[in-house]
């Protein structure tokens, strides 16, 4: 079979990209493969910045609008989610400011996540100090929890001081 020409590989590469900007226009979110553990699952967090950004937000599976983000003042903020029953997890995906069309420099800067089976005693098994991507995926060994925390210890790059999170993924 004849190898691709270079220009037919640049146009394949593109095209993820051009799909999801017209998506993300259009509200949708692009899952990872995979069940979303997290999808709709109780969410709570430190006190927000507005009503209408609560943590549910983070867990409601949509990027519609600048506003369907949790957002918090607090330092450091922190997301929980009840998975409702223990999973295995193999990976987390955080969809910070810049994913939901916010300025990049508000991507979350240093975080951790840790996780539980009772909601009393946290392991961490995640940390991040140096994020600046709109969206960022951390694959770690399986483990097994019923109970996932976000602690954001940098809430943003230019130093200003509300998390914002648009989705908190667990698989």
């Amino acid at each position: 079979m004849p190898k691709p020409s270079s220009s037919k590989l640049a146009r394949f590469s593109l095209m993820p990209a051009a799909c999801m900007a017209l998506s993300l226009a259009a509200g949708a979110v692009h899952a990872e493969p995979g069940i979303d553990f997290a999808l709709h699952r109780p969410a709570t967090g430190s006190p927000v910045c507005k009503a209408s950004e609560p943590a549910s937000n983070a867990v409601d599976g949509t990027l519609s609008s600048i506003l369907d983000k949790f957002c918090s003042l607090t330092r450091p903020a922190w997301l929980q989610v009840d998975l409702g029953q223990v999973r295995q997890i193999r990976e987390f995906t955080i969809r910070h400011a810049g994913a939901g069309g916010e300025s990049r420099t508000w991507n979350t800067r240093a975080f951790e996540i840790l996780v539980s089976l009772d909601g009393s005693h946290w392991r961490r098994i995640v940390e991040v100090v140096d994020n600046t991507a709109d969206v960022s995926h951390h694959p770690i060994a399986p483990v097994d929890a019923r109970y996932v925390k976000l602690v954001v210890r940098v809430p943003a790059q230019d130093g200003d001081p509300a998390t914002r999170i648009f989705e908190l993924e667990v698989r």
